[in-house]
């Protein structure tokens, strides 16, 4: 059962449910989750955005009716935010959604819910034994091993680009970064490396943003530590001074710590003067380093080989071949071309046999030949006469 058969399964699971609903004389009906009840109002939590909540005070006068949600739907409802992973080269994101699952299905025996529950988690359990049995999930597919251990270094280069784009996206370009630079050591001729690029640029460009603004602050937030310090009590001053001298000494380690490594940049402190203008430093040179031709060259070289790639996977012999020679002329490091090069050779190994029909016993005129019966009585007192051709030659 594919991912998008486990997401409709909890879909219509959970779209039956509802929340607490409240339902008023005036006809409009509110959903949430009913926080508090007293003799003479309801308190009712109503999302009013993604991330936040809504609490509103309902006079009982004003109810018609009210619903309940039960523990074991709201508990349900909780599953709906777990993941089936869309790539997998371990069953470990897998096993926490099947304990979860499991934990339902053994607290709420009873449930109307249950099927559901159970439906889901064996879903969930054939996927986790696949992966046991040697397969992997890339991007939604499945892969044997074999296949996987093949082409490791471009799939994993494309699973950490894809937590570079995640990271992004996010709001950490730091560590985002920190990942490009790992990618770039690691994975130089794939095409991930080629399309985390631009992610770069722009995962850069917000981080120095971000940098030149605190390092802009900087001034007012020492100007607050050391006013810190004014106000504590005399008898304290000493110890608060010398606790703020350690954190900057921990601050300043950090970066140090980082400086040595390709993991660059950390989690900015507004009061890390050092590591603010370190990081400052390098996300600039990043910044110049991303600018040069070679990577713009590199973008355009991962687009196009991506074409190429899909050509020489899904067509005929002729048009992989010609996508072959142009990909060896535009990427000749390009990791995968080995194995491209033999897919290409097995298409057209396959179409010259397709082309090779096994021949017969037949005169320059192409009309059969008489045979001669395989037997003994024909056979017998001529020690000269040949065998019967054997059907496997020419294929």
């Amino acid at each position: 059962m594919n991912r998008t058969i486990l997401s409709a399964i909890l879909f219509a699971t959970v779209s039956a449910l509802q929340a607490d609903t409240i339902r008023l004389k005036s006809g409009e009906t509110i959903e949430g989750t009913i926080k508090r009840e007293t003799a003479d109002s309801v308190t009712i939590e109503v999302p009013f955005s993604a991330t936040i909540m809504d609490s509103r005070i309902i006079p009982k006068a004003e109810i018609e009716a009210m619903v309940r949600q039960t523990k074991d739907e709201r508990t349900f409802l909780t599953l709906d935010t777990l993941e089936v992973p869309n790539t997998a080269l371990d069953a470990s994101a897998l096993r926490n959604i099947q304990s979860q699952f499991e934990a339902f299905i053994r607290d709420y025996p009873n449930s109307h819910l249950l099927a559901d529950a159970k439906e889901r988690l064996a879903a969930i359990n054939a996927e986790a034994a696949r992966i046991d049995a040697g397969e992997v999930k890339f991007n939604g597919a499945w892969i044997p091993a074999k296949e996987y251990s093949a082409e490791k270094y471009q799939i994993e280069a494309s699973l950490l680009t894809a937590k570079i784009q995640s990271l992004a996206a996010d709001g950490d370009p730091g560590e985002a970064l920190n990942l490009f630079a790992e990618l770039k050591k690691t994975y130089p001729q794939s095409i991930g490396y080629g399309e985390a690029v631009a992610v770069a640029r722009k995962a850069a460009t917000d981080l120095e943003r971000r940098l030149a603004f605190e390092i802009g602050n900087l001034p007012i937030k020492l100007a607050e530590r050391a006013k810190t310090v004014e106000r504590s009590a005399a008898s304290d001053q000493a110890r608060v001074k010398q606790a703020l001298e350690q954190q900057d000494a921990r601050l300043k380690q950090a970066a140090e710590q980082a400086k040595s490594t390709d993991r660059k940049f950390f989690k900015i402190s507004s009061i890390d003067e050092f590591g603010l203008k370190q990081m400052q430093k390098d996300v600039v040179s990043l910044q110049k380093e991303l600018a040069k031709p070679e990577y713009s060259k590199l973008e355009t070289t991962a687009t196009a080989a991506k074409i190429e790639v899909k050509t020489i996977l899904s067509a005929d012999a002729e048009e992989a071949r010609t996508a072959l020679d142009s990909l060896t002329a535009l990427w000749p490091q390009f990791e995968a071309l080995p194995r491209l090069k033999a897919k290409v050779e097995a298409k057209e190994a396959e179409m010259k046999a397709s082309q090779d029909p096994t021949p017969s016993a037949s005169d320059s005129s192409g009309i059969p030949k008489p045979q001669p019966k395989n037997t003994a009585s024909a056979n017998s007192g001529d020690s000269s006469a040949a065998p019967a051709e054997s059907k496997s030659l020419g294929l």
